[in-house]
């Protein structure tokens, strides 16, 4: 922990230590990869699928899309109809 020098009025100098916040670790040391694996997204598209539910099909398919394509949440969630190239099979983001 470091200290540093802090100027309070009328009081004088004092030393006070800085904290550490909890996230103050890299993320090198707690994650070895920042991607998930193939496994990973068939189990959380077979986990939609046992859940049910009313847009489960739709989740499913989202997830595999974001996972195929690399899309963040924001670009998949901003697709439009005309942003879709069926018969080239081409996706304009």
């Amino acid at each position: 922990m470091t200290t540093k020098t802090i100027q309070q009025s009328k009081v004088g100098k004092i030393q006070s230590a800085a904290s550490e916040t909890p996230n103050s670790h890299k993320y090198s040391a707690v994650r070895t990869r920042e991607y998930l694996l193939g496994t990973e997204i068939e189990a959380m598209r077979d986990a939609l699928k046992k859940a049910g539910g009313r847009h489960a099909h739709r989740d499913s398919t989202l997830i595999l899309l974001i996972y195929r394509h690399g899309l963040r949440v924001a670009e998949t969630s901003a697709l439009r109809w005309e942003q879709i190239d069926w018969s080239g099979g081409n996706l304009h983001v």
